[in-house]
């Protein structure tokens, strides 16, 4: 918190005068500052038309008596900006009493079957905290189809001779 102050004020002397009526006293803090830490988080990338918003938790090691800032940004791990999610940059802002803030990065869903991918959330630039963990992985679960194989049945006849039968069945893979 702040540094704080009291006044005394004096008034009515009995068989003296007052000549300074008034003093300040400071209260100083001594209080360590919170730790801002980023967390890993996860999210479904979703296949539908509408986007998946991918929640990463901010969070202060304790509540503060003062407005507490860090700069952050999203960047890419190895998913693509701009076709696997939207990069995003600001400042968070805990009010007094306020622990816990959530980055939101906005995931663009699609159907093709891929590895989950990455984001990575970095912080920097605090005011009237500290940072313990300034950075944390955001994972975007793939829930696109695996692409299905097929076959037909097959017949051959069998060789004569000294020539060998080959089979090659038809297949296919889709998606």
């Amino acid at each position: 918190e702040p540094d704080e102050t009291v006044i005394a004020k004096l008034d009515s002397p009995t068989n003296a005068t007052l000549g300074d009526a008034q003093a300040t006293g400071t209260i100083q803090d001594d209080d360590s500052p919170p730790t801002i830490s980023a967390h890993d988080a996860s999210v479904k990338e979703g296949t539908g038309g509408a986007n998946t918003i991918l929640h990463m938790p901010v969070t202060l090691s304790a509540a503060s008596g003062i407005p507490v800032t860090v700069h952050y940004a999203v960047t890419a791990g190895s998913a693509t900006a701009g076709d696997d999610f939207t990069p995003v940059s600001g400042t968070l802002t805990f009010a007094p009493g306020d622990t816990s803030q959530n980055v939101d990065v906005q995931i663009d869903p699609d159907s093709v079957n891929e590895p989950n991918e990455t984001v990575v959330l970095t912080l920097d630039s605090p005011t009237n905290a500290t940072i313990a963990d300034s950075k944390a992985t955001g994972t975007i679960n793939d829930d696109g189809a695996a692409p299905s194989g097929g076959s037909a049945d097959v017949s051959v006849e069998a060789g004569t001779g000294s020539t060998d039968t080959i089979m090659h069945p038809p297949g296919k893979l889709s998606g």
